[in-house]
């Protein structure tokens, strides 16, 4: 049985790894997702599909260029010109509130890019703030955190397990 203290150190470092965050806004769920989709394109993260159920999922690069920087040696080339190589995947979505809208960022793949999706969160938030829109901003916390049904849980098979054990 873990101590409090070993917990409470997981916990910190899963928030690293896997960062989630929400904003509740004064915004209909489309502008929320285009504030989010601005804001995920100042890191180079790219959307991947069409919003479907509220939800957007963005990506940095592809798995074929995850495949060919391992293969090739591409990783170097990238890293000269400062941008990195790994493939990650980010959930964004957006929950209807009696007075707006909670807008959600979680990393699901891609802990490379857990400093990236950081960075994106924060630039978000004061993209907001400075439009005026934000009613509350909630604590960041890992994705892991999240139930397996969310769209922003990094491993939902695993979190559905333990949840039907009652952990």
């Amino acid at each position: 049985m873990a101590s409090e203290a070993t917990r409470a150190a997981r916990a910190r470092r899963a928030n690293k790894l896997f960062p989630a965050h929400w904003v509740d806004v004064t915004l209909d769920p489309a502008a929320a997702l285009e504030f989010a989709r601005a804001a995920m394109a100042a890191q180079h993260f790219t959307p991947h599909g069409a919003v479907s159920n509220g939800v957007w999922m963005f990506r940095y690069g592809t798995p074929v260029d995850d495949f060919f920087s391992d293969v090739l040696g591409l990783s170097l080339i990238y890293r000269l010109f400062g941008r990195s190589d790994e493939y990650a995947r980010i959930a964004v979505w957006t929950e209807a509130l009696p007075a707006g809208t909670r807008l959600t960022v979680s990393l699901l793949t891609g802990l490379s890019q857990a400093p990236a999706v950081h960075k994106a969160i924060s630039e978000l938030i004061a993209s907001l703030s400075i439009a005026g829109v934000v009613l509350q901003v909630g604590e960041p916390f890992s994705g892991l955190d999240l139930p397996s049904a969310s769209p922003g849980q990094p491993f939902p098979r695993r979190r559905a397990r333990q949840e039907a054990k009652g952990r």
